[in-house]
């Protein structure tokens, strides 16, 4: 098992100069990407085979952008969530439903096998050890969010090996990428461990996983996306132009493309460097094949 053949095409898609561009998602239904630009809240898409990209204001900082089998989306934002049906160029996004939340924020998430909706979150200060690993149950629950794991300070990437035993999580802040064991039938999480913790620069961001298990993270700061086999040994590095990558997924009608959104502020939101490629879209070609997107069932 592992992240190669070496040699990788790194591509500028657009150059969509976001300030936080994140939550790449895939979407099986319609062979589009999906990002988010958390600082100047808009919603993106991006079509490979005609080269349109499409964007949408939103209201509100988002944080994770879920797939529906109706084809619409799910959009939760830091403490807010909306249900959108197929968006077309020119539709207005609403306001979101509000979360109650009472510390924290969410931050990111992703869709299991089974259609339930994972979502971390982060502590308001980015400093406190508040934020939590919910399941999102949506819906008329009340509460809709349910803690499920706690003490993380910036929660990040969420993803799980392909036969579906095991689930990683990505903490920023502490530098660690956690693992579980994962009983899919009843989204169980037991033996907690750390997969890896990152040396030197940067710290893991947002986080996908292959058709061969490896885990492919974006490491913010150290300008590289890593790749860990699940014994937790480094394999690969693909290092971007950018020093801001943010999160990663495969899209393309093969899965064969490496997405990658990347942010033009730093740590501290100041903008980064002239010339750094921080806040475009790039492709990585010839790393391997992803997963395909799960979706919820609504």
């Amino acid at each position: 098992m592992s992240c190669m053949p070496p040699h990788a095409e790194i591509t500028r898609v657009i150059n969509c100069q976001n300030q936080l561009g994140e939550g790449p998602i895939w979407s099986p239904l319609h062979q589009k990407l999906w990002w988010v630009d958390v600082s100047t809240p808009t919603l993106w898409r991006f079509d490979p085979l005609s080269g349109a990209t499409d964007r949408w204001p939103l209201p509100k900082p988002p944080a994770v952008i879920a797939l529906r089998q109706s084809g619409g989306l799910l959009l939760l934002f830091r403490r807010g969530h909306l249900l959108l049906d197929q968006l077309v160029p020119g539709d207005t996004i609403p306001e979101p439903l509000p979360l109650d939340l009472e510390n924290d924020r969410l931050n990111d998430g992703r869709v299991d096998a089974a259609g339930r909706l994972w979502v971390g979150s982060l502590a308001r200060d980015l400093r406190s050890p508040v934020g939590k690993l919910y399941l999102f149950e949506g819906g008329d629950r009340n509460p809709p969010l349910r803690p499920v794991e706690s003490g993380f300070t910036l929660s990040n990437g969420i993803g799980w090996n392909p036969e579906r035993t095991l689930m990683y999580f990505a903490d920023t802040h502490s530098k660690t990428i956690h693992t579980f064991d994962f009983d899919l039938e009843t989204g169980g999480l037991s033996s907690k461990r750390v997969l890896t913790q990152i040396s030197g620069e940067g710290g893991p961001d947002g986080l996908t996983v292959d058709a061969d298990g490896n885990v492919w993270v974006a490491i913010f700061g150290a300008g590289a996306v890593h790749c860990y086999r699940p014994d937790g040994k480094l394999v690969r590095s693909v290092e971007l132009p950018t020093a801001y990558p943010t999160s990663c997924t495969f899209g393309g009608v093969d899965l064969d493309t490496l997405y990658v959104t990347s942010a033009s502020t730093d740590f501290h939101g100041d903008p980064v460097p002239e010339g750094d490629g921080g806040g475009a879209l790039w492709a990585v070609k010839g790393v391997g094949r992803g997963q395909a997107e799960s979706l919820l069932p609504y």
